[in-house]
């Protein structure tokens, strides 16, 4: 692995990143967080304190800095109950003032209503330890391969109580004169795959940009497309960003609404995740996002020029 990461940066392919990105610590980043012990991470219930220290616990042995003070940056869910987002920052470039930023909801809809069976909890493998686990790959490569842009990576709660923590996090960065935000992906639930097409990917956006394109560009055309259909008007976690920061903002996931029939069950568990397929996608998308790092190509809002 040394061996690969002191290439130069232009050398690292796809079956590089296989290797660079551990399959096994996926596999146990998604166990954690649906075991018993986290209660199905609900942001009502004191246990989600236990994904947070997870999750900061991951940040600190990679050596990625917090954003901000702290790794947590509290909200208002209501009068009586705060809220965490968590956000992470590689430091590529100490000169630039520019970063891009990666999310994932870490949180999910915690204990059934019905509580007298040993499997009570909703676990969100898919929705959306995968999403995670997917960042903190991600997170991991960018500390290793030392590119020059500034990466944030943030981990988000709320997603099922209107997408909260996304829509306070991007006011946050309103707040604070520390670096503009160029474009924003969302990564959410991809640890299951269509059951026809070629595609892997689904893009929701809700403005046209070249953020799938420009991916597509360094690996398959097919491999990500744009999402259509009533199904995928109602707002993802990317809304929040651009509607208050006003850039480019994608969500890319594997969900079309008839590939997962666990979803919001207590059977979106581990044994019902694709886990290579999870590890394959993930490895192609941060080959994608890599090259286009490196290249230090332009997104931006509207259609790609042929």
């Amino acid at each position: 692995m040394i061996c690969l990461l002191c290439r130069a940066q232009n050398e690292v392919d796809f079956k590089d990143m296989l290797e660079i990105q551990n399959i096994n610590l996926t596999k146990s980043i998604i166990t954690t967080l649906t075991c018993p012990e986290f209660e199905g991470r609900d942001i009502d219930r004191e246990s989600i304190s236990r994904s947070m220290v997870y999750i900061e616990s991951l940040l600190r042995a990679y050596n990625i800095k917090p954003y901000f003070e702290s790794y947590r940056i509290p909200y208002k869910i209501d009068n009586k109950r705060i809220g965490y987002n968590i956000v992470a920052l590689y430091q590529g470039n100490l000169r630039k003032k520019s970063a891009i930023l990666i999310t994932a909801n870490y949180d999910n809809l915690g204990l059934t209503k019905n509580r007298t069976t040993a499997d009570s909890f909703l676990k969100g493998a898919n929705d959306n330890a995968t999403g995670v686990s997917a960042v903190l790959q991600l997170a991991l490569f960018f500390n290793r391969i030392k590119p020059r842009e500034n990466i944030i990576f943030a981990f988000t709660s709320g997603k099922h109580k209107n997408m909260m923590g996304a829509g306070f996090l991007a006011d946050t960065f309103t707040k604070f004169d520390y670096l503009d935000i160029k474009y924003v992906i969302n990564l959410d639930m991809l640890g299951r795959p269509f059951e026809t097409g070629r595609n892997n990917l689904l893009c929701i956006q809700d403005t046209s940009n070249t953020i799938s394109s420009r991916l597509n560009s360094y690996i398959n055309p097919e491999f990500i497309t744009i999402a259509h259909g009533d199904a995928f008007t109602e707002s993802t976690e990317c809304t929040p960003f651009y509607n208050i920061l006003k850039v480019p903002s994608v969500t890319l996931t594997s969900f079309n609404f008839e590939n997962d029939k666990y979803y919001l069950t207590v059977k979106d568990d581990m044994d019902n995740l694709y886990l290579d397929y999870l590890h394959r996608t993930t490895a192609r998308l941060t080959l994608a996002l890599y090259s286009l790092i490196t290249e230090n190509r332009v997104v931006k809002f509207g259609e790609e020029e042929d």
